[in-house]
């Protein structure tokens, strides 16, 4: 199959793994807070935060790897493939031991101390960190099996796992649904770490049994050169991560201290909107990411600068398109989707799409940068700018604003972050600037303002469904995003896709 092809391919597969997980992973939610209530949902959130600071970690450890794995794969050196990956596991599992330790020590002190948490409920706070703290060892031991089948653009694999987990998931809020005389918030924490354990364990199975590079020695095969290469570069990713995590997490706990867990509630919500409209937008990443590795590995600058351009772009569009009408009905949606509306879900829940959908126009830039392998300035500067949410955030609090100041606060930081990824950028590549302004900014600016201009009219007719609005301005974006937005060679690559599978 052709590199473009296979892009096209393994996106297709991605992006129907997350149409199903969506809708179930939604209603899973919804069965969820029915089962556990709005203070228990709030403080699972809160304390579960770990789990989104998890998410964080792993990606950032999956590309690190994966960008070494790729590197060699494109240079055709499969020895290299080998030693990284068998220094990768060890890498991995003592930095999940590490992780495990600081966040324990910090975590329970922060729990009992910090936190407005109801005293009757301080236990099984407790008890739900400590099964966050095994699932955060438990997948970042396995971070090099996601690198290994990422590397390989073994989507399929992923596709069909991720959904498996969705269904479980689901199974777990039915059986919650039915409980009765046992703590919900502890069986809700055991339930989701045995998922974790399963789907993590046929993962290591398949890869283990289809890729010879995953049958190393610890002993044999360690190499201190390729330690040090691979913990410098993970090391900087992750501080990239923490500060993405910091950002996230930290204004939800700063959020906590002034409002209690109510907020939390609100947050827990959002989050679950937001990564799941962003499921569209990362499915064209993990496409063409290895393909950008690879690229670069390859000594094909320009076709991995395309590259990057490219997630940049379909990023956004598979975001923007759904992300506009729900931010102009989501009070409609929530009010469906929960039956009634807890405080702060609406606002929150528009602004974090808003700060995702933001975050989307830069996304191919990470990956570019990572390409290339000198990341250390420009994790600092991004990272650091990042972090600037929590203090800024404490600040308009502490006079007196309302609870939903800390995302405008989210948003206006990420469109900064957003400039100064493309300066360093530019900087470190080169010729970046007007390229991303030519490919990126300007094709995406037509068919938003044809969504937002639906949007507006059609929230303004009076007795019409939201479901009208939907279709109406994403058929709208979709249409002018492809004559507009995206350059001949893209459309006859998915155009030819597209006949394929009809004719199939």
């Amino acid at each position: 199959m052709q590199a473009s092809h296979k892009v096209i391919f393994n996106t297709g597969i991605t992006y129907l793994r997350s149409l199903i997980t969506v809708f179930i992973t939604l209603y899973s939610t919804k069965l969820i807070i029915k089962a556990l209530g709005v203070e228990d949902f709030g403080l699972y959130s809160l304390i579960g935060g770990v789990v989104g600071m998890l998410a964080f970690f792993k990606s950032a450890l999956t590309s690190s790897t994966q960008r070494f794995i790729s590197f060699n794969l494109g240079k055709g050196l499969m020895d290299e493939v080998k030693r990284v990956v068998a220094n990768s596991f060890l890498i991995h599992i003592l930095t999940g031991l590490i992780i495990v330790l600081v966040v324990e020590v910090i975590g329970q002190y922060f729990i009992t101390h910090k936190l407005v948490i109801a005293p009757d409920r301080l236990d099984t706070a407790i008890i739900i960190f400590h099964f966050v703290v095994a699932s955060t060892f438990v997948t970042i031991a396995t971070v090099p099996f996601d690198a290994v089948l990422n590397a390989h653009e073994n989507m399929l694999v992923l596709a069909i796992l991720g959904i498996i987990e969705t269904v479980l998931k689901l199974l777990v809020a039915i059986i919650l649904s039915y409980i009765v005389n046992y703590d919900k918030l502890i069986l809700y924490s055991v339930l989701l770490f045995s998922v974790l354990i399963l789907i993590n364990g046929i993962k290591w199975i398949y890869c283990y049994r289809k890729y010879k590079e995953t049958k190393v020695s610890l002993v044999k095969d360690i190499d201190i050169s390729e330690i040090k290469s691979q913990t410098s570069f993970a090391g900087w990713n992750l501080f990239g991560a923490a500060c993405s995590m910091g950002r996230g997490h930290g204004i939800a706990i700063i959020s906590n201290m002034f409002f209690g867990t109510v907020v939390n509630a609100a947050f827990g919500i959002a989050n679950q909107v937001k990564s799941q409209a962003s499921f569209f937008s990362a499915t064209i990443l993990r496409a063409i990411n290895p393909q950008i590795m690879k690229s670069e590995g390859a000594n094909d600058r320009q076709r991995m600068l395309r590259l990057s351009m490219m997630a940049s772009k379909f990023g956004f569009f598979l975001i923007a398109f759904i992300a506009i009408p729900l931010i102009f009905e989501m009070d409609n949606i929530i009010h469906l989707w929960l039956n009634e509306t807890p405080k702060y879900a609406v606002v929150f829940c528009q602004l974090l799409l808003i700060g995702a959908v933001i975050e989307q126009l830069t996304v191919g830039i990470k990956s570019a940068i990572q390409s290339v392998g000198n990341i250390k300035k420009y994790m600092i500067l991004t990272g650091g700018l990042l972090l600037l949410n929590m203090p800024v955030s404490y600040f308009f609090l502490s006079l007196g604003y309302k609870a939903e100041v800390v995302l405008y606060v989210y948003i206006i930081i990420e469109v900064l972050s957003g400039v100064l990824r493309v300066y360093l950028t530019h900087k470190i590549v080169g010729n970046l600037i007007g390229f991303y302004l030519k490919d990126v900014i300007l094709k995406i600016l037509v068919p938003t303002l044809f969504s937002i201009a639906a949007c507006i009219l059609m929230t303004r007719i009076k007795d019409l469904s939201f479901i009208y609005t939907f279709i109406v301005a994403s058929s709208l974006f979709l249409l002018v995003a492809y004559f507009i937005g995206l350059s001949k060679n893209e459309k006859i690559i998915i155009n030819s896709i597209t006949s394929r599978i009809i004719k199939k």
